[in-house]
């Protein structure tokens, strides 16, 4: 069902000329997580990410589960800029569930691609997905 809004609103986008975002979301160490801790605490820990994505986006954007530790937020009609604002507010609720967990600490590596009508080429989705994709592994790598 996902995939269907993602195509919906990317075709969207290019045919009304508005902006969309999507961003690449990686949970760091979830292995290391489920090696120490077990099925369960991984689990809860994607349990986690899943209700932070999702209490901090607004009620256009959408959540992908990508697969394993790997999210896709979907922020259409948004810019970068105003997606930022939406970033932080995840950011603030992975700090405040750092704080109430004395196992591990949760990070997250993003990766954000902008899709805007100055972008003149002809993109597909997955070349979308790939783009953000490709962002988050340079930031997985500087961190």
């Amino acid at each position: 069902m996902e995939a269907g809004m993602l195509s919906e609103e990317f075709y969207s986008s290019k045919s009304n000329g508005k902006n969309i975002v999507v961003c690449f979301v990686d949970v760091d160490k979830l292995k290391i997580v489920n090696d120490t801790f077990g099925h369960e605490e991984r689990d809860n820990l994607l349990i986690n990410v899943t209700n932070i994505l999702k209490e901090s986006k607004r009620k256009t954007d959408f959540i992908i589960r990508m697969g394993g530790d790997e999210f896709l937020i979907v922020f259409p009609n948004m810019t970068m800029k105003e997606v930022n604002n939406v970033w932080y507010k995840i950011c603030r609720a992975v700090e405040t569930n750092d704080k109430n967990n004395d196992k591990y600490n949760l990070s997250l590596s993003d990766g954000f691609y902008e899709y805007s009508r100055e972008i003149k080429k002809e993109m597909s989705i997955n070349d979308l997905i790939r783009k953000a994709d490709e962002e988050m592994y340079k930031n997985k790598i500087k961190d």
